[in-house]
């Protein structure tokens, strides 16, 4: 079989594209990563949700001294950010989030649009006896 030149071109932009998507997502940071570095275990839950439904997640977890917890972006909503034939940037979502953390009667809130790199630390610390939780990015 004689492929065209033409059909050559094509297939090698196609395999490119692919390459570019699949290199791009593998690459790409989890939601956000929770560190405990307080000497005591906590318990912890976050909520994450962007608006007009797009995504919606609630995790709890109870982390030991020195223990994280993290939260991988699904493909399917990474692959929606990263569209080249949207407006705006293309490795962003359209829209922002929350991320609403709460441990120990604690609880921050954090409003961003995330992007495919995009990651967000918490920390949980007790420094002089304050309990609290950091965003340490």
């Amino acid at each position: 079989m004689n492929l065209s030149k033409k059909t050559k071109l094509y297939a090698a932009i196609g395999l490119t594209l692919i390459l570019g998507v699949v290199i791009t997502l593998a690459s790409a940071g989890p939601f956000y990563t929770i560190t405990n570095n307080d000497q005591y275990s906590h318990s912890v839950s976050i909520v994450i949700s962007g608006n007009d439904g797009e995504y919606f997640k609630h995790e709890s977890y109870q982390l030991e001294p020195g223990g994280s917890a993290q939260l991988e972006k699904p493909y399917g909503l990474m692959l929606k950010w990263f569209n080249p034939f949207k407006e705006g940037d293309i490795f962003y979502s359209a829209m922002d989030y929350e991320y609403h953390i709460t441990s120990e009667e604690k609880e921050k809130f954090i409003y961003i649009t995330p992007c495919l790199s995009t990651c967000i630390e918490f920390e949980l610390t007790n420094e002089s006896g304050d309990y609290q939780i950091l965003r340490s990015s």
